[in-house]
C-alpha cells in the first residue's frame, strides 16, 4: 500500500511539475511576444504623452496595466498566466490527494483496530 502511494504521489509530482515549466514556457513567449509593444508604451507613458487604449488592452502585462492605471476586467484576467495555472494545479492537487489521504486513514484505522483485537484475543 506504502508503495503503491508513494508511486502515485511522485508520479503526480512530476506531472505537475512538468505542467508547470510547460506554463512558465507559455507565459514567457507571451512575455517575448508583448515586449515591443510593451516598450512602445513605456516610452509613451514615461514622456507624458497620450496612450492608445486599445494597444493597453492588447498587453497581458499586469505590471504595464498597473503604470497605466487601467483596470479593466475581472481578477482573472488581471492574473497572469503562471498564476492562473499554480491555482488550478492546487485544486487539482486537494482533488487527487484527498481521496487517497482519506484511504490511507481508513487503512489506518483498520490495521489499528485488528491489531488491538489481536491483542485482546491473546490476553484471554
Amino acid at each position: 500500500m506504502k508503495k503503491i502511494l508513494s508511486q502515485y504521489l511522485f508520479i503526480f509530482f512530476l506531472l505537475v511539475t512538468v505542467l508547470f515549466v510547460f506554463s512558465m514556457k507559455i507565459e514567457l513567449a507571451i512575455k517575448k511576444h508583448t515586449a515591443q509593444q510593451y516598450k512602445e508604451v513605456r516610452f509613451l507613458i514615461l514622456n507624458k504623452k497620450p496612450v492608445n487604449r486599445e494597444l493597453l488592452g492588447r498587453l497581458d502585462d499586469l505590471h504595464l496595466r498597473s503604470i497605466a492605471g487601467v483596470r479593466k476586467g475581472n481578477i482573472l484576467s488581471q492574473m497572469t498566466l503562471s498564476t492562473v495555472f499554480v491555482i488550478s494545479y492546487l485544486g487539482i492537487a486537494f482533488a487527487l490527494i484527498f481521496p487517497s489521504l482519506v484511504l490511507m486513514a481508513i487503512y489506518i484505522v483498520k490495521s489499528y483496530t485488528s491489531r488491538n483485537r489481536r491483542i485482546s484475543l491473546i490476553s484471554s
